[in-house]
């Protein structure tokens, strides 16, 4: 993984196979998570960088609304992050 100096959590991921992905790792209730993007070259830097922008803004929004319950947050969070 090469990790974003400007996103926190935003990464490119370069498998064995020659196969690249851009990810989103981040926390939700305490646990780490990691979220794929989408793959090179469907998505390119700057688009995944603005994906990831919104995702943690949606991360963050949904947990402050469900913060006293953190187990529906991590559920509703990867459901409502993909749409």
């Amino acid at each position: 993984q090469i990790f974003d100096t400007d996103v926190r959590g935003f990464a490119a991921c370069i498998y064995r196979g020659g196969g690249r992905a851009f990810t989103l790792d981040y926390r939700v209730a305490g646990r780490q998570r990691r979220m794929t993007i989408g793959r090179w070259p469907e998505w390119s830097v700057t688009a995944a960088r603005e994906r990831a922008k919104e995702l943690r803004r949606a991360i963050r929004k949904i947990y402050r609304v469900n913060a006293t319950e953190p187990a529906f947050c991590e559920v509703t969070s990867k459901r409502d992050l993909k749409a």
